[in-house]
């Protein structure tokens, strides 16, 4: 996995998304760390410290980001660095989504937190997921010792029916199988999601 820190750039940010003693960690653990170069600047980090915990030090931002699996930084990104993400990328950062609403893909009064909609999906016919995976894994609640047991996650195996949309079966972050998956009420679809949804959502209508 390639972990992307760019330098915060928000003037009256002096926090940092990881320090030298996490990359050593995030190392060891097989993962490539790729720090832009003036990122612990704020806290008075040379980049040499993070050189010797085992990243490598970059100064193009936007080739980290495109190259990425994972980027990490205290500030969101910017709306342009956000199409710079490459497909199936993840970003962490903070975000206040009232203030920051165009980086969210969807009108704010649409979007539900977890504990306000999950007791909904018992009661609903058909569940569609698009790309989700570890917070849509039923092993969070029921398979004691794996890596996400305890994670709060969607109870979207609990819908009468589930279609999952997906490129492949390839696990989420945590690298083990997803449950949901292989759920009787569960179809998967395989293929480019924005095109499946359009047919869908044509034959839907079609049939309506």
């Amino acid at each position: 996995m390639i972990i992307g820190v760019p330098r915060e750039v928000h003037p009256r940010e002096i926090r940092v998304a990881l320090i030298p003693e996490h990359v050593a960690k995030l190392s060891r653990a097989g993962a490539q760390i790729l720090v832009e170069s003036g990122t612990g600047r704020s806290l008075n980090i040379p980049d040499e410290a993070y050189r010797a915990a085992g990243a490598k030090i970059v100064s193009d931002r936007k080739s980290m980001l495109e190259n990425a699996d994972l980027s990490l930084s205290i500030r969101p990104p910017s709306p342009e660095e956000v199409l710079s993400l490459r497909h199936n990328a993840v970003y962490i950062s903070l975000m206040d989504p009232f203030r920051e609403k165009n980086l969210i893909g969807s009108p704010y009064d649409q979007l539900f937190e977890l504990d306000v909609i999950n007791d909904d999906f018992k009661r609903t016919d058909v569940s569609v997921v698009v790309g989700a995976n570890d917070v849509v894994n039923p092993a969070a609640k029921n398979m004691p010792g794996s890596p996400i047991y305890g994670m709060p996650i969607l109870n979207v195996d609990h819908s009468k029916a589930v279609i999952v949309l997906k490129r492949s079966m390839n696990p989420g972050f945590s690298g083990i199988e997803n449950q949901l998956f292989v759920q009787p009420n569960t179809m998967m679809v395989f293929g480019d999601a924005k095109k499946t949804l359009a047919q869908i959502a044509a034959a839907v209508k079609s049939e309506g």
